[in-house]
């Protein structure tokens, strides 16, 4: 892998995962998939620069792709606590099987404090 290729990966995952950021928005369970989708996609990105020999590459591409890293770790543990919490509030409210939404809350849970966070 040239010094050219190696930085085009870099800089193909970064944009993955700064457009990841923007769709982000833990209420929408589609912009959770797009975030899912896009930090998935950032990660293969990356791949070739994780098996590519590392005196092959430039020296200021490890700090890059140490940051690069730390991005997706934290994105995806965003990510997974997002959807575990999704899948907790369904099964508390009844929803098993069905995508929540906040007009779904049932009536008598509405006015609770829970509630009126989810729909802020």
């Amino acid at each position: 892998m040239t010094s050219d290729e190696a930085l085009e990966c870099a800089f193909a995952a970064n944009e993955a995962l700064r457009r990841a950021a923007e769709v982000w928005d833990a209420t929408d369970l589609d912009a959770v998939q797009r975030c899912r989708d896009l930090v998935a996609s950032a990660a293969s990105r990356l791949e070739p620069l994780v098996h590519a020999d590392p005196n092959r590459l430039p020296p200021e591409l490890s700090s890059v792709l140490g940051e690069l890293r730390q991005k997706i770790r934290r994105q995806v543990r965003l990510v997974d606590a997002c959807c575990a919490f999704q899948d907790g509030l369904r099964l508390t409210l009844g929803l098993a099987g069905q995508e929540y939404a906040a007009s779904s809350v049932p009536p008598a849970s509405a006015g609770t404090g829970s509630s009126r966070a989810l729909e802020a």
